[in-house]
């Protein structure tokens, strides 16, 4: 029973640890689309400047630099997406195998009451029937 303890164990803290990176790129994600969402904000903010300033402001450099950082964190965004799909298939595959393990166990425990009930209820038989047999006088 100890070394199917073990085997929980490992498996749980596999199945923590699955948990915990998919935490991660979820945060990662949060944070990519936060900064898609700034960049656009920025460029609309400065485009509006730009139309203050007039022409000739360099804004066409800027919008160009920006869209082109907005391209690569959607490339990002893309990456980190499959990358949790993957991720989230591990934390299911280890839950499951973690499952396997935790029914074993209690399939285990579950035959040893049983057996122990039987145990028991022999030995109570045997009691009641030593009461029972005529003594010999």
């Amino acid at each position: 029973m100890k070394r199917l303890d073990s085997l929980i164990r490992v498996r749980q803290w596999q199945l923590d640890e699955s948990r915990r990176h998919v935490a991660e790129l979820e945060a990662s994600i949060e944070r990519t689309e936060a900064r898609i969402r700034s960049l656009d904000g920025n460029i609309e903010t400065e485009g509006k400047l730009a139309d203050q300033a007039g022409p000739g402001s360099g804004f066409a450099a800027y919008a160009a630099g920006v869209r082109e950082r907005r391209r690569k964190l959607a490339q990002t965004l893309e990456t980190l997406g499959g990358e949790l799909a993957q991720a989230r298939e591990l934390v299911a595959e280890a839950f499951q195998e973690l499952k396997k393990f935790e029914l074993v166990q209690e399939s285990r425990r579950m035959r040893e009451r049983a057996e122990a009930g039987r145990r028991e209820q022999f030995a109570l038989d045997e009691i009641a029937a030593a009461r029972h047999r005529p003594t010999s006088q």
